[in-house]
C-alpha cells in the first residue's frame, strides 16, 4: 500500500479512481471496496476522508465543475468559420433563389451566432 501522501492528494486519487470506476462499471459497480482495490488503499480510509458514499459523489461533482468552469470551455470563435459556412450552404437551395427549406433556420442560427 501506498503511503506518507497529504490528504489533499489522497482525496484527489480517492475521486480519480471514484470516476474510473464509474466509467467502467457505472454507478450500481462503483462500491467503496472496488474505488479501494483500484488504487490500493484500505477501504476505511475513504471513508476517513468521505465519511459516506454521498459525501464522495457530491466532491466527485464539485471537482468535475470547477475543471469544467474554465472559459475557455465556452469559447464559440473556433466555430465561427464552420457555422458561417454551415449558414452559406444553407441558405443556398437547388433552385439558387436564397428561400430554400432550411431558410428560416439559417436566419435563425445567423441571429444565435451574433455576439
Amino acid at each position: 500500500m501506498r503511503k506518507n501522501k497529504s490528504a489533499v492528494l489522497r482525496k484527489l486519487d480517492i475521486l480519480e479512481s471514484y470516476y474510473q470506476i464509474l466509467v467502467q462499471k457505472g454507478l450500481e459497480g462503483a462500491s467503496i471496496g472496488r474505488i479501494a482495490e483500484n488504487i490500493d488503499i484500505h477501504p476505511s480510509l475513504i471513508i476517513h476522508y468521505f465519511k459516506n458514499k454521498q459525501n464522495m459523489k457530491l466532491e466527485l461533482v464539485n471537482l468535475l465543475m470547477e475543471k469544467y468552469k474554465s472559459p475557455s470551455m465556452f469559447d464559440m470563435e473556433p466555430y465561427g468559420r464552420t457555422l458561417c459556412s454551415f449558414r452559406l450552404l444553407l441558405s443556398q437551395p437547388a433552385s439558387g433563389r436564397g428561400d430554400g427549406p432550411f431558410q428560416g433556420d439559417v436566419q435563425m442560427a445567423a441571429r444565435l451566432s451574433q455576439p
